[in-house]
């Protein structure tokens, strides 16, 4: 027996929960990255996995009585009759971001400006270009600047929020279990299960800010676009036993 679902969705907001997720960074202001007009924040959410899939697959081993290799009942059947082996395949597309740097009266990172292709030249391991952007300093090309409440130039660029996307990710699950009638209303089920069989290492959103800790380009990150770490466990397994009655 298996099952197969896809799902395409789009999820746009104008802030998904706090004004801070993963790879969404506002600045140590919080809010809107323009203070007057909330609407500059509308891009697809951090929530939004355009292409889903779930599969599962549920499968008797042909083993045992009343199977197409049977056994003629008995202990025979209790050792080799009862076998059940379940997969379960899930992937989804990747996790939108935002690439961020210092800028003019943000308080630390906020979006920053393109200025060449972002997929260019790209080392292994790295999904953005670090030299395709600038920090959002008042007078840089592609900088919006306002005056907030308090009268402070609030700066930001026009690489766009969430307009990149992570890399997809994929896992396979997998249980063998053995079931057994110990009597006509009791039944044994024992068995092996193992999550994230293939130890596969995904990862959500890569280093997001241009900068490397020195102030406005002044110390460029040139890990822009890699990896730290990974967000899905590694394999984990574990042994079940289980009364049904």
């Amino acid at each position: 027996m298996g099952t197969a679902a896809y799902t395409w969705s789009h999820n746009i907001d104008d802030s998904t929960g706090l004004f801070g997720n993963p790879g969404d960074q506002r600045g140590a202001q919080g809010g809107p990255i323009d203070p007057l007009n909330s609407r500059i924040d509308r891009a697809s959410s951090a929530l939004d996995h355009r292409h889903l899939f779930a599969g599962s697959i549920l499968y008797d081993l042909p083993f045992g009585q009343g199977k197409r290799y049977m056994t003629s009942g008995g202990w025979a059947d209790k050792a080799i009759g009862g076998w059940q082996v379940n997969i379960i395949l899930s992937g989804s597309t990747g996790q939108p971001f935002s690439v961020v740097g210092n800028g003019t009266g943000s308080g630390g990172a906020t979006i920053a400006n393109i200025i060449g292709n972002p997929y260019a030249n790209l080392a292994p391991g790295q999904i953005i270009n670090p030299l395709a952007f600038q920090d959002p300093q008042q007078g840089n090309p592609g900088t919006t600047c306002v005056k907030n409440l308090a009268g402070h130039s609030v700066c930001w660029g026009d690489s766009g929020r969430n307009h990149f996307t992570g890399p997809g990710f994929f896992r396979t699950d997998m249980s063998l279990f053995k079931n057994t009638k110990l009597s006509e209303r009791v039944s044994l089920q024992i068995g092996l299960e193992a999550f994230n069989i293939f130890n596969q290492d995904n990862a959500l959103v890569p280093q997001t800010n241009i900068d490397g800790g020195g102030g406005p380009n002044h110390n460029l990150n040139l890990n822009l676009g890699t990896f730290n770490n990974t967000i899905l466990p590694p394999r984990l397994m574990q042994y079940r036993a289980k009364v049904i009655f």
